[in-house]
């Protein structure tokens, strides 16, 4: 249980990585070339104003779910001592 508390850790912090991303704007580039020394290139750029918050609550909602499994991961963690402390008694 313990391993899974934290692999939903790792997983809601990925979440979170990716919400914060998703703020930034997108670059990219490609190039091309061929035969006769013929060569294109593309650059473009995006970016997603987030007028109505999408976005901004994407990433709370990331944020929210990172707290809760922590707080889960620490339960279990706890529940783990106090049943070793238990058993030991």
């Amino acid at each position: 249980d313990l391993n899974v508390a934290r692999l939903k850790v790792q997983e809601a912090e990925a979440a979170l990585l990716s919400a914060r991303w998703a703020l930034l704007p997108g670059i990219g580039f490609s190039a091309q070339g061929g035969l006769p020394g013929t060569f294109s290139s593309k650059f473009n750029a995006s970016w997603e104003a987030d007028i109505f918050g999408g976005l901004r609550n994407t990433r709370r909602k990331a944020q929210a779910s990172v707290e809760q499994s922590k707080a889960y991961e620490h339960a279990v963690q706890t529940q783990l001592v106090a049943t070793i402390a238990i058993k030991t008694k």
